[in-house]
């Protein structure tokens, strides 16, 4: 073996590390625990955090179902205003037809909305429980009421009691109040303002004579609408209502008049029922559907009055 290698300084390094090696171990161990504590609260403290933030991450959520139910609340809110109102009845019930066979119902329906009309609906009469009239089909113009009608259903018992209104499948459109004059032609003969145009049609000379026919007599009601507008009317509908004189509906019916232009009338006669002999007043209500083309009369009729 060869201690040439072997000086001073190594055996004073070599005879401190003999005399220090228990403290040596003690620095190592001290170092290894404090390592392991360190790792062991950096460890706790991440579970610390989070499960702080899962508490934040549960409190936001919470806040934000609050917002968001606010939110709704105040949107469902807001709907409410916006949406259009239903339609109201404000008197229904039945009278006889024109044959003591059949019976005639009718309603007063009301649109009390001042931006929604009611493109169209579908309605009918429920009586004697659940006994059902046919559908029909109307529509209603923004804060309008209008008369409907289901005429004619036999019933030769005569035994109608609770007659009552049942309205489905409505159609809500909302009315442009302020609508511009298209700037490009286009080919239609509606009203570009058809939506907000007023009803100009007026029911006048309204009278009842008696008239023969054959060995009976018959009264014959007869009456008058104008045309104040600016339209040229293909087709114009009256509701004729008949009250007796304690206010009460004693008869409908509907009659129709062709081709009346702007700033002219048409006169025109109904057939009453034998049954009606005494009454109070007469209603005639003439309406036009002011948005349809098959309401205005045709260019070639405008132009030469054939």
């Amino acid at each position: 073996m060869l201690y040439d290698s072997i000086d001073d300084k190594n055996l004073n390094r070599s005879l401190w590390v003999l005399k220090n090696v228990s403290k040596i171990r003690f620095f190592i161990k001290f170092f290894l625990s404090a390592s392991i504590i360190i790792i062991y609260f950096i460890f706790i403290w991440n579970v610390v955090l989070m499960i702080q933030s899962s508490n934040k991450h549960v409190e936001f959520y919470n806040s934000f179902l609050i917002d968001a139910n606010k939110n709704y609340s105040s949107f469902n809110s807001y709907l409410k205003e916006v949406s259009p109102v239903n339609v109201s009845v404000k008197a229904q019930g039945f009278s006889r037809g024109y044959s003591k066979v059949y019976y005639d119902f009718y309603a007063l329906v009301v649109n009390s909305n001042e931006k929604y009309k009611l493109s169209s609906f579908d309605y009918y009469f429920v009586y004697n429980g659940d006994v059902k009239t046919a559908v029909k089909t109307e529509y209603l113009p923004i804060n309008s009421e209008k008369y409907v009608f289901v005429r004619g259903v036999s019933n030769p018992e005569g035994n109608i009691e609770n007659a009552q209104l049942m309205v489905e499948n409505l159609k809500w459109s909302l009315v442009n109040l302020n609508p511009k004059r298209p700037t490009h032609f286009v080919d239609t003969k509606v009203p570009f303002d058809c939506e907000v145009q007023e009803n100009k049609l007026v029911a006048s000379d309204e009278k009842i004579s008696n008239l023969k026919d054959g060995s009976a007599s018959v009264n014959v009601f007869s009456f008058k609408i104008t045309n104040n507008s600016l339209n040229n009317y293909n087709i114009i509908k009256n509701k004729i209502l008949f009250f007796d004189k304690s206010g009460a509906v004693e008869y409908v019916i509907e009659k129709e008049i062709s081709k009346v232009k702007a700033g002219e009338y048409s006169s025109t006669t109904v057939n009453l029922p034998s049954h009606l002999q005494e009454f109070g007043s007469v209603l005639v209500l003439p309406e036009v559907d002011m948005c349809s083309e098959d309401s205005y009369m045709t260019k070639d009729i405008i132009n030469t009055g054939v």
